[in-house]
C-alpha cells in the first residue's frame, strides 16, 4: 500500500534513505527504535506490531516477527524498554498491554487495574524499565509496575485529553521520578511521583 522510508543525515541539510520498505500491509501509526536490541518496531492500524532487525541497514529492513496485539483496534502507541526485553502497546481499544521477549518470541504479561476509559495516546518507560506511564484521551495518566503489570497510580483531572508523556529521572535530594505530560490546553504539566 505504501512505502516506509527512514532517512539519516548525510550533510548539513540533505537526507538520503537508509532503509526502504516497499510494501506495508497496513498504515503505520507509531514506531520505536531500540538501541539495545537494534530493532525498529512499528504499530499498525490493523492492530499488529512488526519488529525489524536494524543491525545492517545496507540489507534493508529484515522482518523478525509480526503479531496481533490489539485485535479489532489500532495500535496507537508503543515503546520498547531500555534493555529491549519488554514492550508496551496502547490502542484505540483503551487497553495498555505489556509484552515480554523470550527466546521464542513476545509473550503478553497480564495487566491489572482500571486503566483508561478511552484510547491510549502515549507510553513511556522509566529509565530503569521498572515503571511505565500511559496517557489517554480520557484525560488521565496511569502509572504501571512493569514486573507485576499492576496499576500503581492514576493522575486525573486534566482539562483535556493528554497526548504525550515522558518519564524521566529528576534528582533533587535523592532520586525522584518525574513525569511530564502535554495536553491540549497547556504547554506542559509536570507531576512528581
Amino acid at each position: 500500500m505504501g512505502a516506509l522510508q527512514l532517512t539519516g543525515a548525510v550533510g548539513v541539510d540533505r537526507y538520503e534513505p537508509i532503509w526502504v520498505k516497499q510494501y506495508i500491509s497496513s498504515p503505520i501509526l507509531c514506531l520505536s527504535f531500540n538501541m539495545a536490541a537494534h530493532t525498529l518496531t512499528t504499530g499498525m492500524t490493523d492492530g499488529s506490531v512488526n519488529v525489524y532487525d536494524a543491525h545492517a541497514p545496507n540489507l534493508g529492513l529484515i522482518s523478525i516477527t509480526s503479531f496481533f496485539c490489539h485485535r479489532y483496534s489500532s495500535v496507537t502507541c508503543l515503546v520498547v524498554s531500555p534493555d529491549g526485553n519488554t514492550m508496551a502497546t496502547g490502542g484505540l481499544d483503551s487497553k495498555v498491554k505489556l509484552w515480554v521477549f523470550y527466546s521464542d518470541g513476545w509473550e503478553e504479561r497480564k495487566v491489572t487495574g482500571s486503566g483508561h476509559a478511552s484510547g491510549v495516546t502515549c507510553l513511556s518507560f522509566s529509565a530503569d524499565g521498572t515503571r511505565l506511564v500511559s496517557s489517554g484521551i480520557d484525560k488521565k495518566l496511569v502509572v504501571w509496575d512493569v514486573e507485576s503489570g499492576a496499576e500503581i497510580m492514576t493522575l486525573s483531572g486534566h482539562a483535556a485529553a493528554t497526548y504525550a508523556v515522558c518519564y524521566g529521572a529528576l534528582r533533587m535530594r535523592g532520586e525522584t521520578d518525574m513525569c511530564v505530560l502535554f495536553d491540549g490546553l497547556s504547554a506542559g504539566t509536570t507531576a512528581l511521583l
